[in-house]
């Protein structure tokens, strides 16, 4: 990773795959977090966590804590698409609601 740094590279989504329906990856809340911290610390790169974090406080904390720079959520997002929102809210935000979206909410 060091070497991507001096490339120019500003940022590693680092996750350890999963692509493949025979894998045996063990899963479990923040399982690919640990990735992510070492090669923050260790290469000196930002990085981004993924695996089964699923809540606003879990990743405040997972980026509050140093663990990562950003934390990158998919199924979290798919399962619903105003977790954004949600999640700014728990966390004390009062985020704008879109123009577009004032008539629905």
């Amino acid at each position: 990773m060091r070497q991507v740094r001096d490339l120019g590279v500003d940022l590693a989504d680092v996750s350890s795959g999963g692509l493949v329906p025979w894998q045996q990856i063990p899963v479990a809340p923040e399982y690919q977090v640990p990735f992510a911290a070492r090669i923050r610390r260790e290469a000196g790169i930002a990085t981004g966590a993924v695996g089964l974090v699923t809540g606003a406080t879990q990743a405040e904390r997972i980026v509050a804590e140093g663990e990562a720079d950003v934390v990158l959520m998919a199924r979290a997002l798919l399962r619903d698409p105003y977790f954004p929102r949600r999640a700014a809210m728990a966390l004390g935000a009062d985020p704008p609601t879109p123009e577009q979206y004032r008539r629905a909410w």
